[in-house]
């Protein structure tokens, strides 16, 4: 997502922009001041609620956490994901 030709948010896949695009109603809804949060607090909190999904937004296939090694030029780290069994989407990925 660009803001002024700046990006202000990334997705993991399409499946997880349609999961944060879904799941933001609900939360304005059983939050009564979300409106007032700043733009990256509901972006956190958006992201966050992803890992309790039950089934993909892309194909409705099961999805399955894992924990894996990811190495670049400069470091290593560990991710947690949130991948679909059925067409491999990722929809949730965290730095640990």
């Amino acid at each position: 997502m660009l803001r002024d030709g700046t990006p202000v948010a990334v997705w993991p896949s399409e499946a997880a922009l349609v999961a944060d695009v879904a799941a933001g109603p609900l939360l304005r809804e059983r939050l009564p001041r979300w409106d007032a949060w700043d733009l990256g607090d509901r972006g956190q909190l958006l992201h966050a609620v992803r890992v309790f999904l039950e089934r993909c937004p892309n194909c409705d296939g099961e999805l399955a956490l894992a924990e894996e090694t990811v190495e670049s030029c400069c470091r290593t780290a560990e991710v947690v994901t949130l991948t679909c069994r059925a067409c491999d989407t990722p929809v949730l990925e965290v730095a640990v």
